[in-house]
């Protein structure tokens, strides 16, 4: 299944940053309407609540998952990182848990997650990818993208955001810019 984005609604979670007004900027001007809200569980709550009371559906989510450790592996903390991984995953799996069945009802959608910090990012790629897995006979296309990956730095936000744009509308399960 491919997806149009035109006259679909679509959440961007995490959006309080560069890239999170790129995608909006993107799917806006390719006709979605656009809600979007950073990474707090109770505003993500509100947010979802809000687009169903008004719009009756969601079609795409696009999580943008912030939380991260830099530095060398060494140095990172042990509890700071469980902390991190442990937040990730919840932000990701939260709306995801909330919103596939109401895509499923709707018979498809989009999920992107966009894992910004590669090493956390991992348990990200792989809730998505088991996601993709489920998800695929329902229609509903689960992706990730990785915006660091590959030297690529998150200031390249409109770049990243038009891949966001082109997974939605495809079938792929993995990007890496």
């Amino acid at each position: 299944m491919s997806m149009e984005i035109k006259h679909k609604v679509a959440i961007v979670i995490g959006a309080s940053h560069d890239l999170g007004r790129e995608i909006e900027k993107i799917l806006t001007n390719k006709g979605a309407t656009v809600i979007f809200a950073d990474n707090s569980r109770e505003r993500v709550d509100d947010l979802i609540k809000k687009a169903l009371e008004k719009y009756w559906h969601v079609d795409i989510l696009v999580n943008i998952i912030e939380e991260g450790l830099d530095g060398p592996v060494e140095n990172i903390d042990v509890q700071g990182y469980k902390e991190a991984a442990s937040k990730n995953i919840g932000d990701a799996l939260h709306p995801m848990q909330i919103l596939i069945p109401i895509m499923r009802n709707r018979s498809g959608g989009a999920i992107v997650n966009v894992g910004i910090h590669t090493s956390t990012g991992q348990a990200i790629a792989g809730l998505s990818l088991v996601a993709h897995s489920e998800c695929a006979k329902d229609d509903i296309i689960v992706s990730l993208i990785h915006p660091k990956m590959n030297g690529s730095e998150i200031n390249k936000s409109e770049r990243v955001a038009k891949k966001i744009a082109d997974l939605i509308k495809s079938e792929s399960a993995e990007a890496r810019v």
